[in-house]
Formats: C-alpha cells, sequence, structure tokens
C-alpha cells in the first residue's frame, strides 16, 4: 500500500489511529496558521473521519468488533502448527464473524467509484429491504432518460460526505470524484435545500446518522426531519441526542447513554487487545468522556461559533478530541504527545505495526512487502533486506514487524509454512 502515498491526497484508517495527509511540509508540524485553506481542509477532511470513528456509535462499535476480531485472529493462529499465507475470510473467521462481516458490507454501501459519472439530470430513490433492516437505499441517476449509474447509499457516502462538507469550511472546491464523496450533498439539495450552502450542519446530520449501524437510511430520516422541523440545528441535534433506542437487553438507553458506555468498552477492549495499561488511550477517552457528558455534538459546536476566528477551531478541536498518529508526505510520523518515557503515544505506534502486521496476513491488495519497507530505509537500524519483500519472519534483524511476530508468537509457525 506504500505506492498509495503517491497517488492519494490523504486518509485514515479506521480503529488504527492513523491518518495520511500529503502536501504539507514537516517543518510545519500543526501550525495551522502557517497551512493554506487547502492544507487545512485536507487536514480536517481526514479529522473528520478520526471523529467519526471515536464520536459515533458505529465507529465505536465497529472498532470494538474489530479490535476483538484481531484477538482472535492472534488466538487462532498460535494454535496452529503452520500458517499458510494469504489468511482468508474463510480460513481465519468464525461463520458468526463472517455474518457479521457480510452486515457491515451491507450498510457500507458500494465501495469507491473513482471514474463515477460527471453530469446527470436527476437521481431516483429506491428502498430495498435485505437482513430483516429497515431498508437500505439506492439512488439511480439518469441523464436524458438514461440510467447513467445506480449506487448503494450506505455508512461510505455519509462518512465520506460528512468529511467533504467540513474540507468545504476551509477549501470550496476538493475536486472529489462524484461517489461516494457528493452522494450527501445530492441528498441534501433534493430533500432540505435549506441546508444547502451550510457544510457545517450537513456534517452534523451525518455525524447524527453515523449513531446508527444502517447510517445511509438514518441520513434519510435526518434529512427529511430536519427540513420539516421548525427548530434550530442545535435543539435538532439534542432532541436526537436524547432519543431512546431499543437495545438487545430490553432496557431503552438514549444515544448519549449508550455512546458513552460504548467507548468506555473501546477502552477497555484496547486495553485486552493490547495486554498493558494504555496512558494516551486512557487520558484521550477520559477526556471524550468528559465532552459527551457535557456535549451533544462539540465539534458542531466550535465549527458553528462565530467568535472563534477559523483557524483557530482547528486548534480548538485538537485541545478536545486528540490527535491520531499522523504520518506526512515525506513519511515525517507526528506523534501525540503523552505522559509516558518517551514523551509519545507508544500505544499508538503498536496499533500501527498490528495493522502492518495484519496487512501481510491477508496481503492487502495482493502485496507480500512490509508496509514499513520506505521508514526503516530512512533508519539505519531497521535497514531493509530481500526478506522484508516477501517473508518478514525470515529476517534476523530486529524491526517492528519482526518484534510483533515474536509477540504474536506465530514467527515459528511462518518459518514452517
Amino acid at each position: 500500500m506504500e505506492d498509495t502515498y503517491l497517488d492519494t491526497l490523504g486518509f485514515y484508517e479506521p480503529n488504527w489511529f492513523f491518518m495520511y495527509v500529503s502536501g504539507i511540509p514537516a517543518d510545519l508540524k500543526l501550525d495551522f496558521d502557517r497551512f493554506s485553506n487547502k492544507q487545512n481542509g485536507l487536514y480536517l477532511h481526514e479529522y473528520g473521519h478520526y471523529l467519526q470513528n471515536i464520536t459515533t456509535l458505529s465507529g465505536v462499535l465497529n472498532a470494538i468488533e474489530y479490535y476483538e476480531f484481531t484477538h482472535n485472529i492472534r488466538v487462532r493462529s498460535e494454535k496452529l502448527d503452520t500458517i499458510n499465507l494469504p489468511f482468508t475470510n474463510k480460513s481465519i473467521r468464525s461463520e458468526y464473524e463472517q455474518k457479521r462481516l457480510n452486515r457491515f458490507k451491507l450498510f457500507r454501501g458500494d465501495y469507491y467509484d473513482v471514474l463515477g459519472i460527471t453530469d446527470y439530470d436527476y437521481f431516483e430513490v429506491s428502498t430495498h429491504y435485505e437482513l430483516e433492516t429497515k431498508g437500505t437505499r439506492k439512488l439511480s441517476f439518469y441523464k436524458n432518460s438514461t440510467l447513467l449509474k445506480r449506487y448503494n447509499f450506505g455508512n461510505l457516502a455519509v462518512k465520506e460526505g460528512m468529511s467533504r462538507a467540513l474540507q468545504i469550511v476551509f477549501d470550496k472546491e476538493p475536486g472529489h470524484p462524484f461517489y461516494p464523496y457528493k452522494m450527501v450533498q445530492c441528498v441534501v439539495d433534493k430533500y432540505c435545500p435549506k441546508l444547502s450552502n451550510n457544510p457545517i450542519e450537513i456534517a452534523a446530520l451525518c455525524s447524527l446518522a453515523l449513531n446508527f449501524e444502517n447510517a445511509g437510511h438514518h441520513f434519510f430520516r435526518l434529512v427529511i426531519d430536519y427540513n420539516n422541523a421548525d427548530i434550530s440545528m442545535k435543539e435538532f441535534i439534542h432532541q436526537e441526542f436524547s432519543r431512546k433506542l431499543d437495545i438487545s437487553d430490553g432496557s431503552g438507553l438514549t444515544i448519549k447513554e449508550l455512546l458513552i458506555q460504548s467507548i468506555e468498552k473501546l477502552r477497555s477492549t484496547i486495553h485486552f487487545l493490547l495486554g498493558s495499561k494504555v496512558k494516551y488511550i486512557d487520558s484521550l477517552f477520559d477526556n471524550i468522556i468528559a465532552i459527551e457528558k457535557a456535549h451533544d455534538l462539540l465539534f458542531y459546536d466550535l465549527l458553528s461559533d462565530p467568535n472563534i476566528p477559523l483557524v483557530s477551531k482547528l486548534n480548538e478541536l485538537k485541545g478536545y478530541y486528540g490527535v491520531p498518529l499522523i504520518q506526512l508526505e515525506d513519511l515525517t510520523w507526528i506523534f501525540p504527545v503523552a505522559d509516558t518515557p518517551s514523551g509519545v503515544a507508544e500505544e499508538l505506534v503498536e496499533l500501527r505495526t498490528i495493522k502492518v502486521l495484519l496487512d501481510r496476513l491477508f496481503e492487502v491488495e495482493g502485496r507480500k512487502e512490509c508496509r514499513y519497507i520506505p521508514m526503516c530505509d530512512m533508519k539505519q537500524e531497521f535497514i531493509t533486506d530481500d526478506c522484508c519483500y516477501e517473508k518478514q519472519w525470515l529476517r534476523e534483524t530486529i524491526c517492528p514487524l519482526t518484534q510483533m511476530l515474536e509477540y504474536w508468537k506465530i514467527r515459528d509457525q511462518l518459518s514452517k509454512s
């Protein structure tokens, strides 16, 4: 995936607290006052994905499920005499985990469509019922009464629509492909035109929708409800966070109560996965829980406050919600500051290495090389060799990946394969 760094402006990897942004010189660090509007817009786009991960129910619950799955991979791998790569869903997932993955993909909607469409006359919305859901939405786009494309409008469209809206706060023309980035704007223009030119309120509705597993369905509900409501967005947000949900044990919790409860569970799940106390995560989640108790949607309050200068709002967000591990185009890492011997959030580095290991075990995008190669080439103590490109477990020199292989106790099984 390293060559992806050369052809994408940025990305955030959900659940792994890792963010990549291009076009920002290392000497600028996170000095937003020295960023251009395009740089600030790109940063806020990816930071929006980070907020989705840690402050919405779907983001938090998906993270819990993924960390539990990661732990299960480790346990199952240790019990194998030999390990054959790549891992596949069939070889490593339980039947229950596969059903959960299928459900996740259904609600995610269609994946990225880089080419997409550039012009259309109108679109129609249809509802489809699968897996006993309240219905997933499909958007069909037409030109001269001819169907151009039909998209499954799901969580991905809501997430990218929210991040695009945040990016527009700084960069009015971000130049995104049509799908999934512009789907949210299409829906708003049709069903709630009073919000068409208010990206911060559009982002707020997206965030509210992401408190549900089927965010695509609920985004439509929220847009229509707000269009018909005679209240402010702040009042509407409070009304949503006070909404009681039916959960499996029969007790009704509000979205706010369930979100706080779920963030606590996410904290304990990360503790369990890493097997040690995680100082930065503890401090971060203490802060987020305090925010959720005191506010409904703090990022909306900050971004819509006319008394805070625009660039200062980015510092305010960072002060409240922290930052993930950030990698710049020149491969420089920006670490969150933490109360540790090294002064940085060491657990985020460990999570990053677990992600690199999983990418290798599953041979994501068909790649066998280690994603750390470009960075190791820059550090004499981790200089690469031929093993780094295919059989990392045979590498004799210690490096982050070999250390993780040892920790997972699977290096010998891989060597036998």
